[in-house]
C-alpha cells in the first residue's frame, strides 16, 4: 500500500503543471510602490516586507485542505511550491507570516507593521486590518512575524503588509502585496460532506486517494464511481452524486475574476462514456460545466487536476452541484476517482458592512405651496463605498419634496448618492406642503438606506411648521380692457386675498407701453393699500384716456402688482392692456320681408328654418358673439347647429356662438324650429330675443326680437251619423239628423 501512495505522489507534480498555469500567473508576488521618497538624513534603517507565508492554525485543517493550498506541501507529495488553488479556507483560522528585511546597516528598534486584506470586488473594502508591533531587526537581517486571522469572505483578495517606521531611509519599498485566495468549498472524501445523495455506484473509496499527511492509512479517501468489488463500471450506467442545496445567493453578480471549481481526478473510461460536472441553475434544470472522457490511469496511480469556470448567473440560493457518470453499451473501464474538490467564488459584502448614518437634520418652516429648507448631513459609517438613497416615509398626500447638494445640483433620491467610506455629505432637503395643509407643526421621518443593502438603513424624525399662506391674486378680463377712441374709460381688476389669514396689500403700477397722447394708470381715487380678510375681494380701479384718432387695436400696457405687507416676498403681478376698440356698426335681425310664407305661417307639426342675419356696416371686419333667448311656447322646439347658442329665459349666455363678418357684409345664422302637432290657428310661437356683442369693440349690437309666427289655419269639417226616414215625402217636411266635426285647427 505504501508504494502505491508514493507512486501517486511522485506523479502528481508533472501531471498538475499544465492545469495550474493560470493560477501561477495570477498568484505571482508583486510589490506596490506608494512613494519614491528617500529620507534626506540617513538613519541606516531600510525596512521592507519581502514575502508572505500561510499556514492553517491547526493540523486538522492542514490535513483537510493543505494539498491544494499555497503551503509548503507536503511531506508525502513532491509538489512545486507554486502549484496551488487557494491560500486558505473560509472560516478556518490561518496563521499569516510576513518576512521583513532590514536592508540598512543599523538596527531598526521597535516599529509597527500594518497588515490588511482588501476584497478585490470592491474599492477599499478592507476585510482584515491589524497593526502589530515588531521587535528590532538588526542591519542586513530579516525576521518572520505572525498574525492569526479567520477569513470571513471567500474569493479573490489582495493582502498587503506595510512597515511603519518614521526613520526609514527608503519609504518606496515599505509596502508589499500579493494576490490572496480563500476557498469556499473543499471536499476531500473524509466524509460525504456536501455530497448527500449518491446513486448505487457512487461511493467513498477509503483505499485510493491523496493526502498531505505522512501516514499510510490516514485520510486516503476519494469519491469513486464504479463497482468497488471489480474496480470497473458497467454498461448503460447513469450514476449521479448530488450535493445538498447550496445557498449561492451571497455571490458577487459580476466578478472581476471567474469563479472556479477544481478537483483531482484519476481513472479511465471508454469512448462514449463521460463524467459530467453540472450545476442546477433552476429547479430541475442542470447546466453542464465540464465533460471528461479521458484515460488518466486505470490503476489510480496518477492524478490530473481539472479546472472549470462557473458563471454567477447559474448560481442561486437553491443550487446543487452534480457529478454524473454515463456509459454506453460498448465496453467498460475502471471508472473515476475524485479527490480534493475545491470551489472558489467571491462573496458579496454582507449587510453589516453597510452603515448609513444621518448625523443631523434641521427643522424648517414654509407656507403651503412653498418650499421649506432643511440642512441635512449624512455619513457613510460602513466598511466600503456605498450608494445611499433617501425617502420621507410618512409624507402626506399631495406634498412634494426634493434633495440637492448644498449649494449644488439636484439628487435623484431613489437612485441615490455615492458616498465614499468614512465620507460625509452636506445636503439640502426641501419640502413643499400642499394647498390644503393644516397649519402648525408636522413631524416627518427621513429614511437613509443603502442601495446595495436595503436592510441597512437609519431613520430620523424632523419637524416642519406649516405657516399661514399670504397670497394676493389679481384677475383681469381682457374684454374689459376695451375703450372707444376719444373716450375716458375706467377699467377694473379684481384683487383677492387667497391666503389663510387677513392681510393688507400694497398696490403699485409700472408702465410698460404708453402711446403718444394716451394716459393710463391707477385712478386718482384708488387706494394703494387695501386690507382684506381671507377670501375677500376688492376692485382695483384704473383710468385710460384714448385719443379720438387712435387706430382700433392699438393698446397701452402697465404691470399691476399687489404685494403682501406681512410677507413682502409674496406678490402677484399681472399685465393689464388697455385697447382701443373699434366702433361697431351692425345689427342683427330676421329679414322679415324676404321670409317664405311657410316660415311666417307654418303648418302644425312642420319643421321650419328661421334665418337671422348679421349686417356689419362698419368699415372693418368685426367679431361677434351671439346667444338667442327663447321665451314662452315651451312646446315649440328651438335648436341650432351651434352648441350653446340657444338659451332659455334668464339663462346665462356662457357658450355663445362666435363668428366674424367682413366689413360691409352680412352672414346668416339658421335656427331650426319644430311646430307642435297640436298648434292652433294663429298661435304665435316663442319670442326669440338675440343677445349680441362685438368682441372687438365690446359694444352690445342692436338686434330685433322675432315673434311674428302665426300658425296657419287648417279647414277640415266632417259630417257623420246621418239619420232620416227611409223615404222623403214630396211637399212635406223631412227631418235629417247628422253630426258635424271640426278637424282643423
Amino acid at each position: 500500500m505504501g508504494s502505491k501512495v508514493i507512486l501517486v505522489i511522485l506523479s502528481l507534480a508533472a501531471l498538475l503543471f499544465s492545469g495550474f498555469s493560470d493560477a501561477i500567473s495570477n498568484s505571482s508576488f508583486h510589490s506596490e510602490n506608494n512613494s519614491n521618497f528617500i529620507s534626506s538624513k540617513s538613519s541606516g534603517i531600510n525596512l521592507s516586507p519581502a514575502g508572505f507565508e500561510f499556514q492553517y492554525a491547526n493540523n486538522a485543517d492542514f490535513e483537510s485542505f493543505g494539498l491544494l493550498s499555497s503551503y509548503t506541501c507536503c511531506d508525502t507529495v513532491n509538489r512545486p511550491e507554486y502549484l496551488w488553488i487557494m491560500d486558505g479556507m473560509l472560516n478556518k483560522e490561518q496563521q499569516i507570516g510576513v518576512t521583513i528585511q532590514n536592508l540598512g546597516s543599523t538596527a531598526s528598534g521597535q516599529f509597527d507593521l500594518h497588515i490588511y486584506v482588501e476584497h478585490n470586488e470592491y474599492d477599499e473594502f478592507i476585510i482584515f486590518d491589524q497593526i502589530i508591533q515588531v521587535s528590532s531587526i538588526s542591519g542586513s537581517s530579516s525576521k518572520m512575524v505572525y498574525v492569526n486571522w479567520i477569513p470571513d469572505y471567500s474569493g479573490n483578495h489582495t493582502i498587503r503588509a506595510k512597515t511603519l517606521h518614521p526613520q526609514d531611509d527608503d519609504f518606496s519599498n515599505d509596502l508589499y502585496s500579493r494576490h490572496y485566495t480563500i476557498g469556499s468549498i473543499y471536499e476531500n472524501a473524509d466524509s460525504a460532506g456536501i455530497w448527500t445523495s449518491m446513486s448505487t455506484y457512487w461511493s467513498i473509496d477509503t483505499d485510493t486517494g491523496i493526502t498531505p499527511h505522512d501516514s499510510s492509512t490516514f485520510y486516503r479517501n476519494s469519491f469513486y464511481v464504479g463497482d468497488k468489488s471489480t474496480t470497473t463500471y458497467g454498461n448503460n450506467w447513469v450514476e449521479n452524486m448530488d450535493s445538498s442545496v447550496i445557498d449561492f445567493g451571497d455571490r458577487v453578480s459580476n466578478p472581476v475574476k471567474s469563479f472556479q471549481i477544481s478537483f483531482l481526478l484519476t481513472g479511465a473510461s471508454k469512448t462514449g462514456d463521460n463524467l459530467f460536472l453540472k450545476i442546477e441553475n433552476s429547479p430541475g434544470s442542470w447546466k453542464t460545466l465540464g465533460t471528461i472522457s479521458t484515460i488518466i490511469d486505470s490503476t489510480a496511480q496518477n492524478w490530473n487536476l481539472f479546472n472549470y469556470n462557473v458563471q454567477p448567473i447559474d448560481m442561486n440560493s437553491n443550487s446543487k452541484l452534480r457529478l454524473s457518470f454515463t456509459s454506453n453499451a460498448a465496453g467498460t473501464d475502471s471508472g473515476y476517482w475524485v479527490d480534493d474538490f475545491v470551489m472558489v467564488y467571491d462573496q458579496v459584502a454582507r449587510s453589516e458592512e453597510y452603515n448609513p448614518k444621518i448625523l443631523s437634520i434641521s427643522s424648517g418652516e414654509s407656507s403651503a405651496e412653498e418650499w421649506s429648507e432643511h440642512e441635512l448631513e449624512i455619513f457613510n459609517d460602513g466598511n466600503l463605498e456605498d450608494k445611499l438613497a433617501l425617502e420621507i416615509t410618512d409624507l402626506p398626500d399631495d406634498w412634494d419634496w426634493s434633495v440637492s447638494y448644498k449649494n449644488g445640483g439636484p439628487i435623484d433620491a431613489e437612485i441615490g448618492i455615492q458616498v465614499a467610506k468614512g465620507d460625509t455629505k452636506n445636503l439640502t432637503l426641501k419640502i413643499k406642503p400642499s394647498s390644503n395643509s393644516t397649519l402648525g407643526n408636522t413631524d416627518l421621518n427621513l429614511k437613509l438606506s443603502s442601495v446595495n443593502s436595503p436592510s441597512s438603513a437609519e431613520s430620523r424624525q424632523f419637524q416642519l411648521e406649516v405657516l399661514p399662506t399670504y397670497l394676493p391674486k389679481l384677475e383681469f378680463d381682457e374684454n374689459d380692457g376695451l375703450c372707444r377712441p376719444g373716450l375716458n374709460c375706467e377699467l377694473f381688476a379684481i384683487l383677492t386675498n387667497e391666503g389663510d389669514v387677513s392681510d393688507s396689500f400694497e398696490i403699485n403700477t409700472d408702465i410698460l407701453i404708453l402711446r403718444n397722447g394716451w394716459s393710463f394708470d391707477l385712478s386718482w381715487n384708488q387706494l394703494t393699500n387695501i386690507a382684506l380678510e381671507s377670501g375677500e375681494s376688492a376692485f382695483i380701479r384704473m383710468t385710460v384716456d384714448i385719443p379720438s384718432d387712435t387706430i382700433p387695436g392699438q393698446y397701452s400696457s402697465l404691470m399691476l402688482t399687489a404685494t403682501s405687507d406681512t410677507r413682502p416676498d409674496i406678490f402677484h403681478r399681472l399685465r393689464i392692456n388697455a385697447t382701443a376698440s373699434m366702433v361697431s356698426s351692425a345689427n342683427f335681425a330676421v329679414d322679415f320681408p324676404n321670409l317664405p310664407y311657410d316660415v311666417i305661417s307654418p303648418f302644425p307639426g312642420s319643421a321650419i328654418e328661421l334665418p337671422f342675419t348679421m349686417w356689419n356696416n362698419a368699415s372693418a371686419e368685426d367679431t361677434f358673439e351671439v346667444c338667442i333667448e327663447t321665451k314662452g311656447s315651451r312646446s315649440w322646439s328651438v335648436s341650432s347647429d351651434y352648441l350653446g347658442m340657444i338659451i332659455e329665459e334668464d339663462e346665462e349666455c356662457n357658450n355663445p356662438y362666435i363668428f366674424t363678418v367682413s366689413s360691409l357684409a352680412s352672414l346668416e345664422l339658421i335656427i331650426q324650429i319644430l311646430v307642435p302637432q297640436n298648434a292652433q290657428s294663429g298661435d304665435k310661437g316663442p319670442i326669440l330675443t338675440p343677445l349680441v356683442r362685438s368682441l372687438k369693440s365690446g359694444e352690445n349690437i342692436s338686434s330685433i326680437p322675432f315673434n311674428d309666427f302665426s300658425v296657419r289655419m287648417i279647414s277640415d269639417l266632417e259630417a257623420s251619423n246621418l239619420t232620416s226616414n227611409e223615404y222623403l215625402s214630396p211637399g212635406s217636411e223631412n227631418i235629417l239628423t247628422f253630426d258635424i266635426s271640426n278637424r282643423g285647427n
